[in-house]
């Protein structure tokens, strides 16, 4: 969501932002931020191990 919050809300941008934001205009968004506590579906997801990630 925070990309998507600084597309909207720059002030200038190049050409090839101005496509996505143009784009993005065409809908009906609305972005709302959730707490830490309410957000437990993606509070879980992330702490979940994956075999198959490797990290360095």
């Amino acid at each position: 969501h925070a990309a998507l919050k600084y597309l909207l809300t720059k002030g200038e941008s190049k050409p090839r932002l101005l496509r996505w934001v143009l784009l993005l205009q065409e809908f009906d968004i609305e972005i709302k931020d959730k707490k830490d506590v309410e957000n437990v579906v993606a509070d879980h997801l992330s702490r979940l191990d994956n075999p198959k990630v490797t990290t360095n």
